[in-house]
């Protein structure tokens, strides 16, 4: 049967609010999700729902214990310190927050020497 409506595009809407799942493959969460290349031509919007989530898998995730060991495995730490001396002046501001909480959670409590070598 065919019908003379149109039919509307899905639109796909992206969530702040979306973390779900933990890290398994490391070296795809290390080539893509934590490559600055890729993210810092996203808008500045897209880039803090990614950290915004990066955040949310260390801290209230279900499985945020296993999502810390696995940031720590991928120098998430270092990472984040990096992108801040590098681009600081064209990191979007609004991520600090999120670079901060993530950076909380994965470092032991107290720190030791491997944290503060960063």
């Amino acid at each position: 049967m065919i019908t003379s409506e149109k039919t509307k595009p899905t639109v796909l809407k992206l969530t702040p609010t979306y973390a779900d799942g933990v890290v398994a493959n490391l070296p795809a969460f290390i080539n893509l999700i934590l490559n600055r290349r890729i993210w810092k031509k996203a808008s500045f919007q897209v880039q803090e729902i990614l950290f915004e989530t990066l955040a949310k898998l260390v801290t209230t995730h279900e499985h945020a214990a296993f999502n810390v060991i696995r940031f720590r495995s991928a120098n998430v730490m270092e990472k984040l310190v990096m992108m801040f001396q590098q681009e600081e002046r064209s990191l979007p501001l609004s991520l600090a927050p999120s670079f901060i909480t993530i950076i909380r959670h994965i470092m032991t409590d107290p720190p030791c020497a491997e944290d503060l070598s960063v």
